[in-house]
This record gives C-alpha cells, sequence and structure tokens, in this order.
C-alpha cells in the first residue's frame, strides 16, 4: 500500500521536473523566433524604412524625427538597427546629434510595440488579459510620457546634446575590436541556419550609396579570416579574407526580398505564438496553488518599513541587469508579460523592472559604442549617451514620487478597457504605432504651419478634456453644472459600448452567414470551384518585435585592462626581487628551500594553532550559538533549498576575491574545526569555490595574447564545464550528496586513528598518483589489467555495504556481514594496535637508553649498564643499535618528505 501511495507522487515529481527543461527549451525557441521575425521585417520593410531616413525633412523637424524612429522601428522590428542607421547618419555628416536625439526617442517608443502583442496571446481569458495588457502598456504609457515632455524641453534647451557632449569631451576615447554578443551566442546557431541579412545594406538605403543599395538585404556570401604567410625574411603572418557560400534556407533563392520576409513573417509568427501559448500553459501548471502563493510573497513584498522604497529600486536595478545580459529590452519585456498575465508579478512591480529595462539597453548601446570604428566612435558614444540621459530623466520623472506614477495608473485602465473590449487592444496598437505616427509625420511633411494649425487645437482640447476628467472625479463643485458630468454628449462619444454593440452585431452576422454557406455548400459546389469559406485563419498582426541588441560589453577593454596591471605587476615584482634575504647568498637552492620550508612551516602552524585558539576563545558560549544560527539556519519552508545555492554563489564570489580557491578552502578549515560552521554548509561553499577559481581562470585566459587566446579560453572553459557538470551531479539532489558522507566518515576515521590522516595525504597525493602514473606508461594494456580488477572490486564491495546496511535479506547468509574475512581486512584496529605497541616500544627503548646513559660513559664512549635489568652488555648494545637504526630511518624519511615538498613548491612556483 505504501508503494501504491508513493507512485502518484514520484510521477508528479518527474513531471514537474520534466517541466523545467521543457520551459528552457520554449523560451529559447521564443527567443530565436523573434529574431527570426526581425529579420522578416527588415526584408519586407528595410527598404521602406531606408527610404524615410532619406527624407530631408527629419533633419529640420523634431516631431517628424519621433514619428520616423516610432515608423522604422516598427517596420525593422529593431531599435538597435533604426538607432544604428542614426549613427550612421551623424557619423558621415548627414544629420547632427540635435536632429539625432528625436529619433531615438521614437525607437524608444516603437520597440515597446512587442510585449503589447505578446500581451493578446492571452485574450482567451479576460483577468489574465487584463493584467497581461496592462503590463505591457506600462512601457508605452513611460516613454510616450516622457517623450511628451522631454521632447519640447531638449528641443528648448539641447540639454541632452550639450551633456552627452560635455562627457564625450572628458572621456578619451579610443577604438575597440567588436564586442562580444551574450544572447546571440545562443541564438545565433539556430537562427543563421534559418536566414543570415547583410545589415550594411539598410545603412547603404538610408545614406544613398549607390554602390550597395542595389544589393540583396539577405546575405549570400559569408566570410572568414584566413591567416596567411607572408613570403619575407622574417615570415610574418597576416589576415586575409576568404569567401564562401552562406549555408541558410535562402541562401540559393532566387525569391526577392520581399517574398522571403512575407514567408519567414508567417511562419515566425505561428511558432511564436504556439510557443507563447504553450509557455502560458506551461506556467499556469507550475505556478498554479501554493506556489504560486509562495512565489507572489516573495517578489511582489516590499521590505519592511521605514525602507519600503528600497524594493522598488532594486527591482530596477535587477531589470537593468537582466537586460543587460539578454542585450534586449524587448525580450526583457516581453518575457515578463506572461508571468504579470498568470499573476506571479504584479503591475506595481513589474513597473521598476520595465524602466530598469528601458535603462539597461541603453547601458548595451553605450558599450556597443565604444566598440565603434575609430571614424564613428565620437558620434556613436554621443548618441548612446543621449538615449541613456532620456531614459535616465523619464526615470526621474515618473518613479521617485509615488504621485507621479502616471503610468501605473494609465496602464491599468487601460487593461481594463481591453478586457471589456478586447477589439480595443488590436485598435490601441494600429492606432498609437502606425496611424498616429503616419499622420503625423505626413503633416510634418507639409510644414510648420499645417502641423501646428492641427496639432495645437487637438492637443489643447486632449488637455481639456483630461482637465474636465480630473475635476469631475476630484472637484465637480469648481465646474459648472452642465460640466459635471458628460450626459449632453452623444452615447458614442463618452463610451466604447455602441462600437462594441457594432463590433457583435458584425461578428455574428458573419458567422450566421459563414454557417449558411456551410450548410448550402456540397460536393458539387466544391467541385464547380464555388467558394467555401475556410476555418477562421489567424491575422498576422501588424509589428512584432526583437532583433537584440547586437553590440555588447567590450571584453576587450577589460582584457587590455588586466593586461596593463600584469605588465605592471611584473616591473614591481622585479624591482622586488633585488631586495629580498638570499640576493646576495652562496647557498645553494636545496639548501635555501629547506630552510624557507621549515621557516614557513614553522610560521604555518604557529598561526594556525594561534588562530584557532583565538577562534575558540572568541567563539564560545552565546557567540558560538548566535553565529551558528546565522550561517546553519537554513530559509523557511518551502525554500529550504535556496539557502545552500546562496551559500554556493557566496563561496564562488568570495573565491574570485582572493583569487584562489585554497586559499578560501583552507581559511573555512579552522572554523569548521570549531564548530562555527557545519559540514553541511562548508559543503556548498567548497563547490563554489571550485566554480569562483574557473572564473578567476577566465579572466586570466581573456588577458593572454592573440595567439594564444582561443586555446587558453577554451581550456579554461574545460575547468568551467568539469566543476559546474560535477556540481549538477552531487549536489541539487540531496541523495547525491555522497561527498558529506564520506568526508563525515573520513572525519570519524581520523578521529579515532589519527595517523589516519597522514595515511590518507599520502595514499591518495602520492602514492597513488605515482602507481597509477607508472602503470599509464607501461600501456594501456597493463593499466586496463590492473585497473579493471580493482575498479570492480571496489564497486563490489561498496554494493556489498550498502546491502547489508540497507537491505541484507537481499544477501546470501555469508555475505550478510564480514565476520568470515580477518580482522586486519575489516577493521583498522589492529593497524592502530600494531603502531601502537611499535610506538610504546620505541618511547620505551628510549627511555630505558637514556637512563642507561650517562655524562662520563657519553664522554668515554663506553656503554653503562642498566641496574633494574639484569641483561648482558651485548643485548643491551643490540638494543642501543635497533634504536639508532629505527632512529635513522625516521631522519631519512623526513628528508625524503622534505625533498618531496620541496619540488612540490618549485613546481607551483
Amino acid at each position: 500500500m505504501e508503494t501504491q501511495s508513493r507512485l502518484p507522487r514520484v510521477k508528479k515529481t518527474a513531471l514537474t521536473l520534466l517541466k523545467i527543461p521543457l520551459l528552457f527549451l520554449l523560451l529559447y525557441i521564443f527567443i530565436c523566433s523573434l529574431d527570426i521575425l526581425s529579420s522578416a521585417f527588415q526584408l519586407a520593410g528595410g527598404r521602406t524604412a531606408g527610404e524615410i531616413f532619406q527624407k530631408n525633412i527629419v533633419l529640420s523637424n523634431p516631431v517628424a524625427g519621433v514619428m520616423v524612429g516610432i515608423l522604422v522601428t516598427v517596420l525593422v522590428q529593431s531599435s538597435s538597427t533604426s538607432t544604428s542607421i542614426t549613427v550612421s547618419f551623424v557619423s558621415s555628416g548627414l544629420m547632427d546629434v540635435q536632429s539625432a536625439i528625436p529619433i531615438i526617442m521614437g525607437a524608444n517608443i516603437g520597440t515597446s510595440v512587442t510585449n503589447t502583442i505578446v500581451a493578446l496571446m492571452h485574450a482567451g481569458d479576460r483577468d489574465e488579459f487584463e493584467r497581461a495588457f496592462a503590463g505591457a502598456t506600462v512601457h508605452d504609457c513611460f516613454n510616450w510620457l516622457s517623450v511628451l515632455l522631454l521632447l519640447p524641453l531638449d528641443v528648448a534647451t539641447g540639454a541632452l546634446r550639450h551633456m552627452s557632449q560635455a562627457v564625450v569631451n572628458t572621456l578619451r576615447l579610443s577604438s575597440r575590436d567588436k564586442a562580444p554578443e551574450l544572447l546571440k551566442v545562443l541564438t545565433k546557431p539556430l537562427t543563421k541556419l534559418v536566414i543570415q541579412l547583410d545589415k550594411s545594406v539598410l545603412t547603404a538605403l538610408a545614406t544613398e550609396d549607390q554602390v550597395q543599395m542595389n544589393k540583396s538585404l539577405v546575405k549570400h556570401w559569408c566570410k572568414s579570416a584566413v591567416m596567411k604567410e607572408n613570403q619575407t625574411l622574417w615570415g610574418a603572418q597576416s589576415l586575409s579574407e576568404k569567401k564562401y557560400k552562406c549555408k541558410h534556407l535562402f541562401a540559393n533563392s532566387s525569391l526577392s526580398d520581399l517574398a522571403i520576409g512575407l514567408i519567414l513573417l508567417v511562419c515566425s509568427l505561428l511558432v511564436l505564438c504556439g510557443c507563447l501559448m504553450l509557455l502560458v500553459k506551461l506556467l499556469n501548471s507550475m505556478l498554479k496553488g501554493q506556489v504560486s502563493n509562495v512565489i507572489n510573497k516573495i517578489i511582489n513584498t516590499d521590505f519592511p518599513p521605514p525602507f519600503t522604497w528600497v524594493t522598488g529600486y532594486l527591482a530596477l536595478l535587477a531589470g537593468a541587469g537582466m537586460t543587460f545580459l539578454v542585450q534586449s529590452s524587448s525580450v526583457f519585456t516581453s518575457a515578463l508579460t506572461p508571468l504579470v498575465g498568470v499573476g506571479v508579478i504584479s503591475l506595481e512591480r513589474v513597473y521598476p523592472l520595465t524602466l530598469g529595462s528601458n535603462l539597461g539597453t541603453t547601458g548595451t548601446a553605450l558599450l556597443a559604442a565604444l566598440a565603434s570604428r575609430a571614424e564613428k566612435l565620437a558620434a556613436a558614444t554621443q548618441v548612446a549617451l543621449c538615449h541613456f540621459f532620456f531614459n535616465l530623466f523619464g526615470i526621474l520623472l515618473w518613479y521617485p514620487i509615488p504621485a507621479t506614477r502616471l503610468p501605473i495608473r494609465m496602464a491599468s485602465a487601460l487593461g481594463k478597457c481591453a478586457a471589456r473590449y478586447r477589439w480595443f487592444a488590436v485598435l490601441y496598437l494600429v492606432l498609437f504605432f502606425l496611424l498616429f505616427p503616419l499622420v503625423v509625420f505626413v503633416l510634418s511633411m507639409a510644414g510648420w504651419k499645417v502641423l501646428t494649425g492641427i496639432g495645437v487645437p487637438v492637443i489643447i482640447l486632449i488637455i481639456s478634456v483630461a482637465t474636465i476628467n480630473f475635476l469631475q472625479s476630484r472637484r465637480p463643485e469648481f465646474l459648472p453644472p452642465k460640466l459635471q458630468n458628460w450626459n449632453f454628449l452623444p452615447v458614442w462619444l463618452t463610451s466604447l459600448q455602441p462600437v462594441d454593440d457594432l463590433i457583435t452585431r458584425v461578428t455574428l452576422w458573419c458567422r450566421q452567414t459563414r454557417d449558411r454557406l456551410r450548410r448550402n455548400d456540397g460536393p458539387d459546389a466544391t467541385a464547380r470551384g464555388e467558394w467555401k469559406e475556410n476555418k477562421e485563419s489567424p491575422e498576422t498582426d501588424e509589428g512584432q518585435i526583437n532583433q537584440r541588441k547586437q553590440y555588447t560589453l567590450c571584453s576587450k577593454l577589460l582584457c587590455r585592462l588586466d593586461l596593463s596591471v600584469i605588465k605592471i605587476n611584473f616591473f614591481v615584482v622585479l624591482l622586488n626581487l633585488c631586495k629580498h634575504l638570499f640576493a646576495n647568498s652562496s647557498l645553494s637552492d636545496l639548501a635555501i628551500g629547506l630552510i624557507l620550508l621549515v621557516c614557513s612551516l614553522l610560521v604555518l602552524c604557529g598561526c594556525l594553532m594561534l588562530l584557532v585558539k583565538l577562534l575558540n576563545s572568541m567563539l564560545k558560549g552565546q557567540v558560538s550559538n548566535v553565529i551558528n544560527k546565522i550561517i546553519n539556519t537554513d530559509s523557511p519552508p518551502p525554500f529550504t533549498w535556496v539557502t545552500g545555492y546562496l551559500a554556493l554563489l557566496a563561496g564562488a564570489g568570495m573565491t574570485f576575491l582572493v583569487q584562489s580557491s585554497s586559499v578560501f578552502t583552507s581559511a573555512l578549515t579552522p572554523l569548521v574545526g570549531v564548530g562555527v560552521i557545519s559540514l553541511e554548509r562548508v559543503y556548498p561553499l567548497t563547490l563554489g569555490s571550485n566554480l569562483g577559481t574557473t572564473g578567476t581562470a577566465l579572466l586570466a585566459a581573456l588577458a593572454s595574447r592573440a595567439e594564444k587566446l582561443a586555446a587558453a579560453t577554451q581550456v579554461a572553459l574545460c575547468h568551467f564545464f568539469f566543476n559546474l557538470f560535477g556540481i549538477l551531479l552531487w549536489y541539487p539532489i540531496p541523495a547525491t550528496r555522497l561527498p558529506i558522507r564520506m568526508a563525515s566518515a573520513l572525519g570519524k576515521c581520523a578521529a579515532r586513528y589519527r595517523w589516519f590522516a597522514v595515511l590518507y595525504l599520502v595514499l591518495f597525493f602520492l602514492l597513488f598518483p605515482l602507481v597509477v602514473f607508472v602503470l599509464s606508461m607501461a600501456g594501456w594494456k597493463v593499466l586496463t589489467g590492473i585497473g579493471v580488477p580493482v575498479i570492480i572490486l571496489i564497486i563490489s564491495v561498496a554494493t556489498i555495504n550498502f546491502l547489508q546496511s540497507r537491505r541484507p535479506e537481499f544477501l546470501p547468509p555469508k555475505l550478510q556481514n564480514w565476520n568470515f574475512l580477518p580482522v586486519w581486512l575489516t577493521s583498522l584496529q589492529p593497524v592502530d594496535d600494531l603502531i601502537t605497541r611499535v610506538t610504546l616500544w620505541c618511547r620505551q627503548t628510549r627511555d630505558r637508553l637514556r637512563r642507561n646513559d650517562g655524562p662520563d660513559a657519553t664522554a668515554r664512549g663506553e656503554w653503562k649498564e642498566n641496574k633494574e635489568s639484569p641483561e648482558t652488555d651485548e643485548g643491551q648494545i643490540n638494543q642501543r643499535k635497533q634504536y639508532t637504526l629505527c632512529s635513522k630511518l625516521l631522519c631519512r624519511l623526513d628528508l625524503s618528505v622534505i625533498k618531496i615538498n620541496f619540488f612540490v613548491v618549485l613546481l607551483n612556483l
């Protein structure tokens, strides 16, 4: 019965564990489909975007610049692409920075369309749709409000341009190599098999480069760098480019860019919608019930007063950091939308995350600008700084004071409206991301007089209506009786219900007509070629985005900085080498090594003894209990497991700081010895230390010279993956934490038989590696012939031990215990007795010889007989010889250990 009751729980646990990799797989496909969708939009609308940038009106009209930024970003579905084109304009002299700033603002608005489209996938459930649409549109509201306030201010004062110019003038900029791509490294292997684009053609379309603008956006020929030896006296090498045919689905296609773009658009939208629906269902199944409540409490709970305000700023920093990692604000905010929809994250918490995402994407753009070529460096950096200051001032406007957080209230109202009238979501997208920018752009091209003549009355009307609405809800007595409500207006001007009724009637009429046609249609009608309506096909909504920021953290900056520090330290070491104790010594290396070995061991042992005594005196009593509770106490259920992973991260971070896992783990050992840290807590700290030292190795590899960089990085990554897989094997599941049990057994054994610690060191760190190395030198046959039986024997003994302790009934009676074996094979007690007897005999012999020796006998070299034991002089002389031989053996053993340690020290140096 117990087995039957366990079976459903095992199945439930297995299904939950399977959902986690499935979740990551769906998220990966979702991001890849966003990338392909971005490429599809660039193919379908790239040439139109380039032509829009060629309009001269953009250079003089800031309002038109904002609309161009919105339209182009929606068309190419990539704010980084529109920003890159703007940078090309500025660096080529076709546009100044002041004219580029409105386009950057428009790109900031256009990039927020993606998460709004993602929210449409929740339209099946009204509650989910309300939360998801509100969580998505809070980004739009923030961007629109920031532009409405900061654009006039910047046009009047030029504040963003002046500030960015001051920063650029202060910085000493120099060109860097291309920055590495973080998220792109994961998605590129899949997306480049589908489509590859030539981004230089888009820039050529905007700058009217006649050589490049007639080319296709689809990349047909790829380039690779090849090392080529020059036939010179020095045998120098140089890099040359080799072209080869690209390997993607459309490399050999004769279709036009528009046709390929439409094909990719439909396919990527289908994959995107499928992944998103599966993601939402998977999240709903994983985050329901108690788990959902706990996650809600953790994510949406604020710090206790008076530090409630800190939570929002931490969320803001988290959003900036995550966006910097995934290299795209669209990807991050689109991933947040389903979580808001299923109720895991509240609207108040997603707001600072979204603002942080806006700030994080500007950090990516800044580092990307630093990776630009020399002639574009200043312009790219200034444009990126304008983007940064725009978002920073927007956050300062709409976040620090709770009363100014209008985007939350606006998004909440939009969510409620979209949940009640679902068609409103599509209208919102088309109106604010297509029709409104297009109409304003057309009016801007007609001139300032037309734009002002139409725009100013509309703005005054909107401000007047908003003011009256505010007074109606707060201070109706300030208004005349006629304006205290909108009852004097037609219903269709004060409510969306008449429009909803009309759409409902039209939809019902269409469905009835379709059903009537289906009933009237037969096979003959189909054979005659008459019309038969199919199932409703999902419409392809205008605008899906994700072109992640293609420029990321410039690791060369860090590498060069590390290299300069290494050079400085090298010269400091050279100077200090001339000022040490043995600079003028005539002793041999062996003598100096022995002197240093003895002195360092004495200092080390003394420091360790004093440290342990000091810790014992400091950490006794109440203090020890408090520290034990702080360090060794787990988080409350059901998040007990979180503590171990936090300790793992702490171990990795501390090891990365001290640059040595040996130093960190050696510092932990006395703390474990005096009982401050438990074995269960030191285990994840040690695993984290293993992981942290690989981070140090990775940084060291990145500081290698160019010809050794790839090999050094590969070795460091092998080290990292080895430790990572080891942690995945022996930590996540408590049942697989065998090292804790093994270490506990070794500790008990060493405490009972103290000589076992020395035997363990000599056996596992000297004899065993030496024997295996010698066998390996003899060949694989010898190693296999001896190693395989030994491994089989060890596995068999371990298996029998396990069954003896857990399931002895599975073994034959003879193997249910080890009583049939000699005692010295099943216990260390006989060896301990032998060592004890030998030690006692040596001590007795030494004491007897000391009592029999006198100063006169020693001076004459004679032997003095022991009065207590009537032994012959010859017997005493034999005992003395045995004692002398034992002493010499011990001295030689110590000397051999010293020599071995000396060579180890030399190797480590």
